[in-house]
């Protein structure tokens, strides 16, 4: 009991000082806007924008495929998908990847 006591406090206290810094901050930006008000970029989600992939992990094929990343393995050694080493990783280039499936499954 006192330890769901002492969690709720804590989250409490770290949700008033993450309230209070969005105040510093909207009062910091407030003087800059020009368009969008200061309370629209505080509240904004980071938005990540990530390059699309040029390779994957034998740990994301067999995840695609929902087989063990040593069966991946295997069938990259027997020449069955396509694969390049980096150093010590072993990668599989995303296009021969999908040309690889697509003349598997004949779309």
């Amino acid at each position: 009991m006192t330890t769901l006591v002492v969690q709720i406090g804590r989250t409490r206290r770290a949700i008033e000082k993450a309230e209070a810094e969005k105040a510093k901050l909207r009062e910091m930006l407030e003087p800059l806007m020009l368009e969008a008000s200061a309370q629209e970029i505080v509240d904004a989600p980071s938005v990540i924008i990530q390059p699309p992939a040029v390779t994957m992990s034998v740990e994301q094929v067999a995840a695609q495929l929902g087989v063990h990343a040593l069966t991946v393995r295997r069938a990259i050694a027997r020449g069955e998908i396509p694969a390049v080493k980096v150093g010590r990783r072993v990668l599989v280039p995303v296009k021969a990847w999908k040309d690889s499936m697509q003349a598997v499954t004949g779309a």
